[in-house]
């Protein structure tokens, strides 16, 4: 009832993250994209500040918050991704970074982001993994670094005690959980580690890590939800 413009209709809301100053961005169907302030009630619509018109009718079903300038990365369909800046409502986009075009007609599911180093990851369908540096404006494909199978990239996310970023997938039972640790680009299938077998057949849509005590709770299909220890290995 706080979109007072009626912008939002009856998209569905696919991603939503919340910055230092509790504003809370929100990315949707139609390529809309606004900012809740619960201090006052209000949802913005910030759908037309992107200048260039990159965004189009796209799905945007990724957002991640930079805590440490408040720059808010947006992942879109169509291989397209970009950075809002809330203080001058300027939105950018990052798509024509991907030299090497491997993003390509890729949609971006998730995206996530390293407080430590800045690293922004992305995680999209076709297989597709990759990493993006704001300071040098370089955006990588990392997909190569796995030697195992997989289809689409769900969700990432990161702890920040120690920079292992985690990603759930979908579309294949080989690959549906794993941790990717970018300083030696080794990165490590835990669906092995399910004992119970209840998330081989299944798609990780969502993923949060505590960094309080680095459990790593995961969403999946079919109503399943489960938290992993990556101390001891276990998956519960």
């Amino acid at each position: 009832g706080n979109d007072t413009d009626d912008w939002a209709g009856t998209i569905n809301i696919l991603a939503v993250a919340v910055n230092n100053n509790s504003l809370i961005f929100t990315g949707g169907e139609n390529g809309l994209f606004g900012v809740y302030n619960h201090s006052n009630g209000v949802w913005m619509n910030l759908s037309g500040n992107d200048t260039g018109n990159w965004v189009g009718i796209t799905v945007i079903s990724g957002v991640a918050i930079n805590t440490n300038d408040n720059l808010v990365y947006t992942g879109l369909t169509a291989g397209k991704f970009g950075v809002y800046t809330h203080s001058n409502g300027v939105w950018t986009e990052l798509s024509t970074k991907d030299t090497g075009d491997w993003a390509g007609l890729s949609q971006i599911f998730s995206v996530a982001v390293n407080t430590n180093d800045n690293l922004v990851y992305t995680g999209m369908d076709n297989a597709k993994f990759g990493v993006y540096n704001n300071s040098n404006e370089v955006w990588m494909d990392l997909s190569g670094n796995v030697t195992g199978s997989w289809a689409a990239f769900y969700s990432v996310a990161v702890n920040t005690n120690d920079n292992l970023v985690y990603t759930g997938t979908g579309g294949s039972s080989i690959l549906s959980f794993g941790v990717y640790n970018h300083s030696n680009g080794v990165w490590m299938n835990l669906t092995t580690n399910d004992t119970g077998d209840w998330v081989t057949t299944k798609d990780v849509r969502a993923i949060a890590v505590n960094t309080n005590d680095n459990l790593v709770y995961t969403g999946l299909s079919s109503g399943s939800f489960g938290v992993y220890n990556h101390s001891n290995g276990v998956w519960m």
